[in-house]
């Protein structure tokens, strides 16, 4: 019995955690500059504020940071959540998997070729060799 992922989204609950922890600390680092940019913006517009011209380039140049920063927080929120998605899959599988067979073995339902094979770069390839260094030594 082969231990093998066919689909992107392997536990639901865990994945969602994962990226929403991602997604909430790239948001808030993303306030921080938004706020550090605003001060700034708002300095500068009070320093060239004694100049009709000057108050209507900084009103455009407001709303020009604000469409801007929305743009770049969409890109890298999007960024983020796909590198979060694929990150937590090489988290999240190799636990699953590797739970699935110590189940499986706890039940005497494996036999010695069973293996836990995980992909190139998931995480816990150490511990999913113990499993099968197990499951040679326990399994039927």
């Amino acid at each position: 019995m082969e231990f093998k992922r066919k689909i992107m989204i392997v536990s639901v609950k865990s994945q969602l955690r994962i990226i929403l922890l991602g997604l909430l600390m790239n948001s808030m680092g993303l306030i921080a500059l938004y706020l550090i940019g605003r001060n700034i913006l708002f300095d500068l517009v009070e320093d060239y504020s004694h100049n009709e011209a000057h108050k209507e380039f900084a009103a455009t140049l407001g709303i020009y940071f604000n469409i801007s920063f929305f743009i770049i927080y969409v890109l890298t929120s999007l960024g983020v959540f796909i590198v979060l998605v694929l990150q937590s899959n090489q988290i999240v599988g190799p636990v699953l998997k590797i739970s699935n067979a110590l189940k499986q073995l706890n039940q005497n339902q494996l036999k010695k070729s069973d293996q836990v094979n995980l992909r190139k770069g998931d995480f816990f390839g150490d511990l999913a060799d113990e499993v099968n260094r197990l499951i040679n030594k326990y399994g039927n």
